[in-house]
């Protein structure tokens, strides 16, 4: 069962599990002894939206003759994270016919949920844009002749006669509602994908404008943005989601009203603290913050609050992809986010940019094929595999991470991804065994090896043989970046 990329367990009448896989403990945060003992920790991870659904589920099995596959998510006990589950349940019968319990497998299809969400939510946005436009086009069109009727009547009234006074104020307000209207067709002129040069101050004004108009009144919004321009180089349609996201949150935690404030400044220097995803660029620094006033997130959520799905919200409010999606955005920029919080105190959220240097769009091009590579860093979960992807993600690659042998040999053998090379991290002595398999499966691929914490002349040489290159402990990064760039550069591995 150990080697099974799922969950395995049977479940007794009254949802204890007599038996389990040990990855149970991963998805659920339960401990498999726990589980042969605890008869309601089973509908106390199933999430309350999806209750319902599988006790119904498990009621048909009384008269079904077959098992039956569904789909539900459930909730990490400790940290919140909730995953999707895809579960085949088979009922085992007495010998009078009676249900006396379940044979079941879990499989992981969170990745796939999200893929299907995304298109989903890209088909939905088309045809919003689509709509939105029109309206916006129509709406502006209207207002523009409203502007002009006033300006004719008042041209006919006298100076101190009290309806000129009057006209002049509807001219006002529609003019108003005229260029709102065509902050929110600007909104969707640009296509996702496409980075520019920008100044974050007329980003961050232009969507405040918006945002003024359709968030509550009782949250009142306060600008705090630096003297001069900050220029930066992004996806500017994907900043301005991700801006609105956090500004929605931001007024989701002040139900009772409260001040919501964007922030932008310039640092010549990093804080001392180091951020919760990503690594700070390089100096100078460009800094956004979203900043509310509200509730405040609780500690013991701050390590899940980017995991895809998890949400503080109630049933029905919040997909939990906001901020995942600003910490897809943040990796693809090669930008950092930090948070401060407070519980009843308020949270800051803070994204880093480096200001741009405008010789960014050429670096772009010259490394456009190597953004279109995808490395597979095999390790055990922690630091280590953390700072390395990291770091790698820095220097323009796309970075998927597994533990070995197992999920390694899942991701190489998946058509969700197509990977350029490997990257196995040694915090000891490498497993030969582990590195063999691997390696039999690599196809052409290059491998790498880091020896973090051992010794490169320990290797065994069955291990060094299968590798293309071995990384000593003390690389310096940009080295280890720029050999793993040539190597790719120079074609599949012979090896």
């Amino acid at each position: 069962m150990q080697r099974w990329p799922g969950v395995i367990f049977s479940q007794n009448p009254d949802f204890t599990l007599p038996v389990a896989s040990p990855a149970i403990e991963k998805i659920t945060g339960i401990s498999p002894e726990d589980w042969r003992t605890q008869p309601d920790l089973f509908w106390q991870i199933v999430h309350e939206a999806d209750t319902e659904s599988l006790q119904n589920t498990i009621r048909r099995l009384e008269t079904a003759a077959e098992g039956v596959a569904s789909t539900y998510r459930v909730r990490h006990s400790r940290t919140g994270r909730v995953t999707y589950v895809w579960e085949h349940r088979q009922p085992v019968r007495n010998g009078s016919g009676r249900i006396a319990g379940y044979e079941c497998i879990w499989l992981d299809v969170t990745r796939q949920t999200i893929a299907e969400r995304r298109l989903l939510d890209m088909s939905w946005r088309e045809n919003l844009v689509t709509l939105t436009m029109g309206l916006a086009h129509d709406f502006g069109n209207v207002m523009t002749a409203v502007v002009a009727l006033g300006e004719t009547f008042e041209s006919e009234c006298a100076e101190h006669e009290p309806l000129r006074n009057a006209l002049r104020l509807i001219r006002k307000t529609a003019s108003q509602a005229n260029e709102l209207s065509q902050r929110i067709r600007q909104l969707h002129l640009g296509k996702p994908g496409e980075r520019g040069y920008h100044d974050l101050n007329e980003l961050a004004s232009s969507l405040m404008q918006v945002l003024e108009k359709v968030l509550s009144r009782r949250v009142r919004m306060h600008r705090a943005f630096a003297s001069d321009p900050l220029p930066i180089y992004v996806d500017a349609v994907e900043l301005n989601q991700v801006i609105v996201n956090m500004a929605l949150n931001a007024a989701d935690a002040m139900p009772n009203g409260g001040v919501l404030t964007v922030e932008t400044a310039r640092h010549d220097q990093p804080p001392a603290t180091p951020p919760l995803r990503g690594q700070y660029p390089r100096c100078p620094l460009v800094r956004l913050s979203v900043r509310d006033t509200g509730a405040g997130i609780p500690e013991r959520y701050l390590q899940s609050i980017f995991d895809p799905f998890f949400t503080t919200k109630p049933l029905g409010k919040g997909s939990g992809l906001g901020l995942y999606n600003a910490r897809v955005f943040a990796e693809n920029h090669g930008a950092a986010i930090s948070v401060e919080t407070r519980e009843q105190g308020g949270t800051a959220f803070h994204i880093w940019f480096a200001q741009a240097d405008f010789s960014e769009a050429q670096r772009e091009t010259e490394t456009s094929f190597l953004r279109r590579h995808t490395l597979l860093v095999v390790g055990h979960p922690g630091e280590m595999r953390d700072r390395m992807a990291d770091l790698l993600r820095s220097g323009g690659f796309y970075v998927v991470t597994v533990a070995p042998e197992f999920e390694a040999l899942e991701a190489l053998h998946s058509p969700a991804y197509q990977f350029s090379g490997i990257v196995l991290l040694f915090a000891q002595l490498p497993d030969v065994t582990v590195c063999q398999r691997i390696c039999a499966e690599k196809g052409n691929l290059r491998v790498f090896a880091s020896a973090i914490g051992c010794n490169q002349d320990e290797f065994p040489s069955s291990v060094t043989q299968c590798v293309d290159t071995v990384f000593p402990q003390d690389t310096p990064p940009h080295s280890m970046i720029s050999r793993i760039r040539a190597a790719l550069v120079a074609g599949p591995s012979g090896r």
